[in-house]
């Protein structure tokens, strides 16, 4: 089966690290449309027609993945996730682009089920959200200046 190749060691850590985090990342011509056209960047995000675009894609081959070895590919992209969140700590002007990917990654495994009307259905269980909606959403959205570090801000209110 299929199955037996992803049972390999290292399969799913390079699929991880080398298809899913870098068609995740922001990219200078995702942060033009946001700035030449934010409500377009956001309505494509919310309402799900960016189901052509890298990103999707790779959300989707998160939750693919999870549907079969959830606990492996949450501890694999958790790692990921830690890292990124603590260069964007580092260096929060520079690294903006590591906190809105992570926040991609976490939404991509949290989300086990979901409907076109009701959004998520089911969530992953091994993703703590209340933890991190409280240390890492909630703190960008109620920091002050609009103007600060705008996708990311738009992220988290997504």
């Amino acid at each position: 089966t299929y199955q037996e190749l992803f049972d390999r060691p290292n399969v799913l850590e390079l699929i991880c690290e080398q298809v899913v985090v870098p068609n995740m990342r922001c990219r200078d011509i995702d942060e033009e449309l946001f700035t030449d056209n934010p409500e377009e960047f956001i309505r494509r995000d919310i309402e799900g027609s960016d189901v052509d675009t890298r990103r999707r894609a790779a959300s989707d081959l998160v939750r693919g993945l999870c549907r079969y070895f959830e606990s492996r590919v949450t501890a694999i992209l958790g790692s990921y996730i830690e890292t990124m969140l603590a260069q964007f700590a580092n260096n929060k002007r520079e690294s903006w682009r590591d906190k809105e990917v992570a926040i991609y990654l976490v939404t991509s495994l949290a989300s086990r089920g979901s409907t076109q009307r009701h959004g998520t259905t089911q969530t992953n269980e091994l993703v703590n959200l209340k933890d991190f909606c409280s240390q890492h959403i909630v703190p960008e959205i109620a920091t002050d200046g609009v103007e600060s570090l705008p996708i990311l801000r738009a992220c988290c209110i997504k």
